[in-house]
């Protein structure tokens, strides 16, 4: 807990420092992706909101979001929030202690963010304008590739190249929603979701086709709101 919360006053720092006119300060993707890192793998009370936070600090510095204070149009870096940024926020937002139709709701706006941007790569439409993701020395190179270990099999490094590199909602998002729903005890919502995963399917859309956990999800869903009903 102690190590998040000086991560956090950490990221947060930077952006006071940035905004005063210290350009270097800037919090790169990196930096970012840490923060929201940690905060997924702790779990602890208070993450969910600070991850939310941060998630849309990343949406207004991009230009995603037209409400914010910052000016995405000089922000140094591309911090266009990726798939693994938007499901580690989803992820704590359905194991919150309470959830609620309001945060069923919030959690269907990030999900429609995924698939607008999902939509832009596919017509080959970049939303970061080529920006750098972290800072470089022209000397040293690329310093923005990760080597994996050998023991990673083609299919996991795929999907984990997708989920830095692509925005676009996946199976993770969808079955993280509906989980969400069922927590909120929204029956008719998540079978709205369910419905939703069928159609993208069967129109081409590999990523989000339901499989066992989909199903089971609205089950369950769908079961325990009828116990509570009898």
């Amino acid at each position: 807990m102690h190590s998040e919360l000086t991560l956090i006053l950490i990221h947060s720092l930077l952006l006071q420092l940035y905004n005063k006119g210290a350009e270097r300060c800037a919090p790169d993707l990196i930096t970012f992706s840490t923060v929201l890192n940690t905060l997924w793998r702790g779990k602890d009370k208070g993450d969910e909101a600070r991850a939310r936070e941060i998630l849309e600090v990343m949406l207004r510095l991009s230009g995603l979001l037209a409400d914010g204070n910052e000016d995405s149009t000089s922000f140094p870096f591309d911090v266009v929030p990726r798939n693994k940024h938007f499901n580690s926020t989803l992820a704590l937002m359905a194991n919150k202690q309470h959830v609620d139709v309001k945060a069923l709701g919030h959690a269907q706006w990030y999900v429609s963010i995924m698939e607008k941007l999902g939509e832009k790569e596919e017509r080959g439409e970049k939303q970061s304008q080529d920006l750098p993701q972290t800072y470089r020395d022209p000397e040293e190179g690329d310093n923005g590739t990760s080597i994996d270990p050998p023991t990673v099999t083609e299919e996991e490094r795929e999907r984990v190249r997708i989920s830095e590199t692509s925005s676009a909602a996946d199976i993770i998002t969808y079955n993280t929603l509906l989980s969400i729903a069922a927590r909120a005890k929204e029956p008719e919502k998540a079978e709205e979701i369910l419905e939703e995963m069928i159609k993208k399917s069967a129109d081409g859309a590999s990523k989000v086709k339901e499989d066992t956990v989909s199903f089971n999800t609205v089950r369950d869903c769908i079961i325990v709101s009828v116990c509570e009903m009898s």
